[in-house]
């Protein structure tokens, strides 16, 4: 038999208020995701309950609970598809369940006035065979669709009812299972190789390495991730969720699933604008052709949106005439100005007394470390520090050969591992200034206002900064700081001396970045999150908290 699917009815037979339940999708394993994470932490302090579905990679576990946060983690697989078309075959027995348990029908007026009574058993007989099409409707269609009152299947006389049971059952074993029989036979074999794969792990390693190649070529990234959408909108619709909310456009699609099964309003949180964002070496045209019109057609079902800058909410309401699309900021919780850690600069060398530059972010294609590294040989008082996590090892050491041959690698530029989230402002509090030289190669880069950017802000730490749109907003607004031309080595260090070098600028942008930090923070941020998911949750959530800054409150 195939695997059980939830009854998407609410219960109301037990008569238990149920907590508003608010499931999230994301496409990573949800270990580093500090907006997702701020997110479950908001709503779950308001007295929601919150699941989050992401990708299972590794030894780590496909069920737990992180801080309240209940997280299940999916693998992408190839019969996604095949499990959604028989969730959709057997999309209205349920119903036809109930009626078999309940001694009276409820009371249907429109049955009156419905067509014939001959007529109607007519199209009853004809229900097991069009709910499967009836159920594709359903789901692609702009609005939703419901089976008239007359043809409520808990409406149906009993004995047509145990008619409609058997006619299900029948066209199971002559046209369902056979589907489900090689279903399960793929299946056996799956796990039967995954057996053998735990004793050939250096061969399938390369086997998957040359197949994912060959499917790469075949197949476009976009098709791929938005099949393995399918898994993650299965294991959410068995949730039940009040709301439905995914995290950027790779799991948009499996949110528009969700809404049509469960009819819940759908959010949608844009990290970056996904069809303008940094793909590296890949075809833009592509890319850009295929995903945008995924999200022009997602985007006529979502209630509410979100981004993380102006820019990106601005684009998206014109491009795509949505009239609710919100600014929320990947900001950081609060913290008072913490004492700088100096022992990271001797551990690396730093001569006593040389100003720092600090680069603390991913260390990865087109965010401007070659142009930083570049800039080095112009510079005669600061050092820079390149601190953060490398996607990619060989394009580090590519980075260290480049500051080699330049005669100034550990002269000028230093580099330095990645250290835990709540130690970042202490050691960015430790440098002179901040440098973020973010390359202008995408329309995602130019709206972009990344969190390395507030983290200075907390720890007091003047920024130098890439002339882009939502940089120039925060430098104009609140003088924390300098821009230059990311493309010239020259004007980066310019920039960065000037700042280091005028004592009176650099303790007039560290004390408008201490004064920005008490409004560009999580907790301010989180305010309007929590306003705007109020109009969707209703009265199933609790009146909005005023904003709190550590023992200091503040209503906003």
């Amino acid at each position: 038999m195939p695997e059980s699917l939830p009854d998407l009815e609410p219960d109301a037979s037990s008569g238990r208020a149920r907590k508003a339940r608010v499931v999230m999708t994301v496409f990573n394993t949800f270990q580093h995701d500090t907006r997702v994470y701020k997110q479950c932490k908001s709503l779950i302090e308001w007295g929601c309950e919150v699941d989050v579905v992401c990708i299972h990679k590794g030894d780590l576990p496909r069920e737990e609970t992180q801080d309240g946060i209940r997280v299940h983690r999916v693998s992408p697989s190839p019969f996604a598809l095949l499990r959604l078309v028989l969730f959709l075959f057997y999309w209205p027995s349920t119903a036809l369940m109930r009626r078999l348990l309940n001694r009276k029908p409820p009371q249907v007026a429109a049955m009156v006035s419905g067509p014939s009574r001959l007529r109607r058993m007519v199209q009853w007989l004809l229900f097991p065979i069009r709910a499967p099409y009836r159920g594709f409707r359903w789901l692609i269609s702009k609005r939703p669709r419901r089976w008239p009152d007359w043809m409520n299947p808990e409406a149906a006389p009993k004995g047509l009812a145990w008619l409609l049971i058997l006619m299900r059952w029948f066209l199971w074993w002559f046209a369902y299972y056979p589907a489900f029989w090689l279903y399960r036979r793929l299946r056996a074999a799956h796990r039967g190789f995954r057996r053998w794969r735990t004793r050939n792990r250096l061969t399938i390693r390369h086997a998957r390495s040359f197949g994912r190649r060959i499917i790469l070529k075949i197949f476009h990234p976009a098709i791929i991730v938005n099949l393995a959408g399918l898994d993650l909108a299965r294991k959410a619709i068995s949730l039940r969720p009040t709301l439905m909310l995914s995290h950027d456009l790779n799991t948009l699609v499996a949110g528009v699933i969700v809404k049509r099964m469960c009819e819940v309003p759908l959010v949608y949180d844009s990290h970056e604008l996904y069809v303008e964002r940094n793909i590296g070496h890949r075809s833009r045209t592509i890319d850009r052709f295929f995903w945008s019109r995924v999200e022009r057609r997602c985007m006529k079902r979502v209630d509410l949106a979100f981004s993380v800058a102006q820019g990106i909410c601005d684009w998206l309401s014109e491009r795509y005439q949505h009239p609710n699309v919100r600014l929320i900021r990947n900001v950081q919780p609060f913290e008072p100005p913490t004492t700088p850690s100096m022992r990271w600069q001797r551990d690396l060398g730093i001569p006593e007394g040389t100003p720092v530059g600090i680069y603390a972010g991913a260390i990865t294609i087109n965010r401007g470390i070659e142009q930083l590294i570049d800039s080095a040989a112009h510079l005669e008082h600061t050092a820079y520090v390149i601190m953060g996590y490398a996607f990619q090892e060989a394009y580090l050491e590519g980075l260290k050969t480049r500051a080699r041959e330049l005669g100034v690698l550990n002269q000028r530029v230093f580099f330095k591992d990645a250290v835990p989230m709540h130690e970042v402002i202490s050691v960015v509090a430790s440098a002179r200034v901040s440098v973020v030289p973010t390359q202008n190669v995408c329309l995602s880069y130019f709206f972009e206002a990344s969190n390395k950017i507030f983290h200075s802000l907390m720890a007091g730490v003047p920024v130098a900064m890439s002339d882009h749109a939502e940089k120039r907003m925060i430098v104009e607004n609140y003088e924390v700081g300098v821009l230059f031309d990311e493309t010239s080595p020259e004007s980066i260090a310019k920039a960065v001396e000037s700042l280091v070098l005028d004592d009176a600028q650099h303790a007039q942008a560290a004390s408008n970045c201490l004064k920005a930090a008490q409004e560009l923070n999580w907790e301010h941020e989180e305010f309007r999150y929590r306003t705007a998911m109020k109009s969707l949750l209703g009265d199933e959530i609790g009146t909005i908290p005023p904003v709190r800054l550590g023992t200091e409150a503040a209503v906003s």
